[in-house]
C-alpha cells in the first residue's frame, strides 16, 4: 500500500465519529447487503464493532491493513459463517479505502 493511501484511509477515519453507527455494503451470495458498524478508535488503532448471528464481532486491520474478525473464543459453538465474515471484511475495506 503506498503511503498516500494510507494517508487517506486516516484522513477518512478521523472524519468519523465512534457514536456513529454506519452501514456498511457488503456483497454477500450476489446481493448487497447493509451491515451496521460502528467505529471504536483507541490510541493509534481503530476496529469496528459489528453483531452477527446475535454475537459480537469486531473487525481490525492487521499489519497489511486487511480487515480480521476477531471472535470472543466462548463463541466457539456458535454458527457463524465463516464466508460472510470475509464478505464483512472486503466491505469494510472497500468503505474506508
Amino acid at each position: 500500500m503506498s503511503e498516500q493511501n494510507g494517508s487517506r484511509i486516516g484522513l477518512y477515519l478521523c472524519s468519523m465519529s465512534d457514536d456513529d453507527v454506519y452501514e456498511i455494503p457488503v456483497q454477500y451470495k450476489g446481493e448487497e447487503v447493509l451491515v451496521p458498524a460502528q467505529l471504536m478508535v483507541t490510541g493509534y488503532t481503530h476496529k469496528f464493532r459489528v453483531e452477527v448471528s446475535g454475537h459480537e464481532v469486531f473487525f481490525e486491520p492487521d499489519e497489511e491493513r486487511n480487515y480480521r474478525a476477531m471472535l470472543d473464543p466462548s463463541f466457539s459453538d456458535a454458527r457463524i459463517d465463516i464466508e460472510f465474515l470475509k464478505a464483512i471484511a472486503a466491505g469494510i475495506e472497500a468503505a474506508v479505502k
